[in-house]
């Protein structure tokens, strides 16, 4: 409810509050017209009640205010986080790739290398032949003396 000068003059007249109140563009108010409606208010209580209540809504919706600012402050910090926290998954998925594929060259190169430098079976034998012929010739040279 907006009171104003035409509100003002309507009520002055009388004891009774005003009943319809004006409500027009919003224009300069002077020093009289505020003392003047600082005497309405005084003079009736329901206009004290309701600009206590006007009052109390104004620093409700402050307080609402304040808390949906801070609300939304965490969370365009919780938003940086987490986008902070997908960079860094990437980045650590990207080594893995990394690493994996690494991992797998090095393990194909140890495969050929193992297969290529792998004995055949039949230098094995001859190998072990030659052992054997070996440990026989030390033996009956061992023995015999």
């Amino acid at each position: 409810m907006i009171l104003t000068r035409q509100a003002l003059s309507q009520s002055s007249g009388s004891d009774e509050p005003v009943s319809k109140p004006v409500l027009v563009s919003i224009e300069p108010v002077s020093l009289e017209d505020l003392k003047k409606l600082d005497e309405i208010i005084q003079k009736y209580p329901i206009l004290q009640d309701l600009v206590k209540s006007q009052a109390k809504t104004i620093d409700e919706l402050k307080d609402s205010l304040a808390t949906e600012k801070k609300t939304n402050e965490l969370n365009q910090r919780e938003i940086y986080l987490l986008n902070k926290q997908h960079e860094l998954d990437q980045k650590e998925i990207a080594i893995e790739r990394q690493t994996s594929d690494r991992l797998k060259e090095v393990t194909d190169r140890a495969i050929k290398l193992a297969e290529v430098s792998k004995p055949s079976a039949f230098g094995n034998w001859q190998l072990q032949g030659l052992f054997a012929v070996a440990a026989y010739a030390f033996g009956w040279m061992t023995g015999h003396r």
